[in-house]
């Protein structure tokens, strides 16, 4: 709390300015005008400004007042509720206060006559200046009003509404002034325009917030009709960091794969990183769930859930403009937050819906006994690879392969056995082919193989090659550890330069090559001709 101003001690002479000691006392009068110690103080007041209209009292008794007596003037200027003073303009000094601004300042006359305190010294750095410049413009005595921002004698700084006047008295200008604190005044009305400001700041940020949201159903329909995981969040990225979107300066998908953080895709096209999931980082801490959303700087990090478990990480990079003004709204900022959370769910579900049916579809297309294509994919791919190389003049060869007396194995060793068989079988063929192969399971003990770009004579090596192999393979037999169980192939190959009307005749073609290796012994590859024997 400040010192009792009624008691508090003089204050220490500015730097530069005289001492109390070294100054040479006050003058009792200058030009009729008093500068009265405290210890005179109402004896001073009354007589520091004599007025020349006043009458003298007639008789012992209280004169009545013809015109208005110096005292009463006196007197409404010491009890006046706004500070009041009267300033010698040529020296900057004051020569008469009332006790208002002794209490607003801290000062009396004769504390700052003894220490050389001027008005400018009680004026914050620059003020003085806007007094002397509209002094020197001033061309009549008019009342003038100022805003300044002065320092008390406990260091603190007032704002202040001045209004003075210059008058002359006995010859002499004094300005005569009026003093009101408007410090909380003042900061209301900042507070007022901070508010307003924010208001402003906030409204332009939802409305900002507003047009990204309409991004939003554009979005949605292109991730419903995106044809695989990885379109949706290709989708999701570039809307995200669309300038008709959301307009991040960049945002990536992370996902959880063996202990790490995985980038799957972003919008600047790479997405080859990988981080600790266990790590300090703010990915990490996004993965581990226990926040909605994480905000660092001009980073946002959400975390990407499934059926209740976090599968990986939103992040998004915001422009430093819109960093701003998020960061001056909390209402804009939260938002975001809450429609960035659920776009991040959405996806994430989205993806989980995505994966789930590819799976469901590639269980669908694979034999689940060999892991090979089965005859549904068989059927469909058929049509398409038959009219790709019928359009484009293209290679394409049809392979198929039947296991020779699988049913002598069956009947022998047992169906566990068998399918022993069938997947060893698969394996030889995997490994031999190109991944562009389509290899497949037709059914039973019968496998085919569509070739793109490949003729038959260079079909027919991989094939004798695959034929070799598999007499070659013991096969482990258990009811009969001594004898190995062990297989051979039949074969029938065709490719288009057998010159098929369509898919199905070229199909007929392999079979028919496949039933003359039967006939003719098994064991063998068969090109078909079209002499060959039906």
């Amino acid at each position: 709390m400040p010192p009792d101003r009624s008691t508090a001690e003089p204050a220490a002479p500015r730097p530069g300015a005289a001492s109390v000691s070294d100054r040479p006392a006050a003058p009792a009068a200058e030009s009729g005008i008093v500068a009265a110690p405290p210890a005179a103080a109402d004896e001073a007041r009354a007589a520091d400004l004599p007025d020349a209209g006043a009458e003298p009292a007639a008789g012992a008794g209280e004169p009545p007042l013809a015109a208005p007596d110096i005292t009463l003037f006196q007197t409404l200027f010491e009890l006046s509720s706004d500070a009041q003073y009267v300033l010698d303009p040529a020296t900057h000094r004051f020569v008469l206060v009332n006790q208002s601004w002794e209490l607003l300042f801290g000062y009396t006359v004769a504390e700052m006559d003894a220490t050389g305190l001027t008005s400018h010294d009680l004026l914050s750095e620059g003020e003085h200046k806007k007094i002397d410049r509209r002094a020197r413009r001033r061309v009549k005595p008019n009342p003038e009003r100022y805003h300044l921002r002065a320092l008390t004698r406990w260091g603190e700084t007032r704002e202040l509404e001045l209004a003075v006047r210059r008058i002359r008295w006995r010859g002499r200008p004094l300005d005569i002034g009026s003093v009101r604190d408007v410090s909380s005044q003042r900061e209301r009305e900042r507070e007022t325009d901070r508010l307003h400001m924010d208001l402003t700041t906030a409204n332009n940020a939802i409305l900002a917030l507003t047009e990204k949201l309409e991004s939003v159903p554009r979005m949605t329909t292109e991730i419903l009709g995106a044809g695989s995981a990885e379109e949706i969040l290709n989708v999701a990225a570039r809307h995200l960091a669309s300038p008709s979107g959301f307009g991040f300066e960049r945002v990536t998908f992370y996902f959880i794969r063996e202990g790490r953080l995985v980038s799957r895709a972003s919008s600047t096209g790479r997405a080859d990183t990988s981080y600790q999931l266990d790590g300090a980082s703010d990915l990490a801490r996004a993965a581990s769930g226990k926040k909605e959303a994480i905000w660092q700087a001009n980073q946002l990090f959400f975390p990407l859930r499934s059926r209740g478990e976090v599968v990986g990480v939103l992040a998004a990079t915001l422009a430093r403009a819109d960093g701003e003004r998020l960061e001056a709204s909390p209402r804009a900022r939260d938002a975001i937050v809450s429609v960035m959370t659920s776009i991040s769910q959405n996806v994430a579900l989205a993806i989980d819906h995505r994966e789930l049916f590819e799976e469901v579809e590639r269980q669908s297309v694979i034999d689940p006994l060999t892991a090979l294509y089965n005859r549904r994919y068989l059927d469909r791919k058929l049509v398409e690879e038959f009219r790709r190389a019928r359009r484009y003049g293209r290679d394409l060869t049809l392979v198929v392969v039947d296991l020779d007396h699988f049913k002598a194995v069956n009947d022998a060793c047992g169906h566990a056995q068998g399918d022993a068989v069938l997947k060893g079988v698969a394996g030889l063929i995997r490994e031999r082919f190109r991944e562009q192969d389509v290899v497949c399971r037709f059914g039973g003990d019968e496998f085919v193989l569509l070739m793109p770009e490949t003729a038959a004579d260079g079909a027919r090596h991989k094939i004798d090659g695959l034929c070799a192999a598999a007499r070659e393979v013991p096969f482990e037999n258990p009811s009969d550890p001594a004898t190995p169980v062990r297989i051979t192939l039949s074969v029938g190959i065709t490719d288009m330069r057998s010159n098929p009307e369509n898919h199905e005749q070229f199909w007929d073609f392999a079979d028919r090559a496949l039933f003359a290796s039967k006939r003719a012994g098994r064991d063998r590859v068969t090109l078909y001709s079209p002499d060959l024997a039906w």
